[in-house]
């Protein structure tokens, strides 16, 4: 059992250390966004397309164009 759950983390490490290290810098300022990164997290693993998850990518993109095209201004 101990080497199944060794094996799961790593995965799940591996898979998911891009969102995991936003929810660390996120976490340490401010827990209301954590906790909605975290259900957000929860509804893309649970998902059995991978419509939700390229929605939430590309919601993430044009969030992140726009801070950048603000930024210019």
């Amino acid at each position: 059992m101990f080497r199944l759950g060794l094996r799961q983390g790593l995965y799940c490490l591996g898979c998911c250390w891009a969102m995991m290290l936003v929810m660390f810098a996120v976490g340490t300022m401010n827990v209301v966004w954590m906790a909605a990164l975290g259900v957000l997290m929860t509804i893309e693993k649970l998902s059995t397309t991978a419509r939700f998850s390229h929605a939430v990518g590309a919601g993430f993109v044009a969030i992140g164009s726009a801070m950048v095209a603000w930024s210019v201004v």
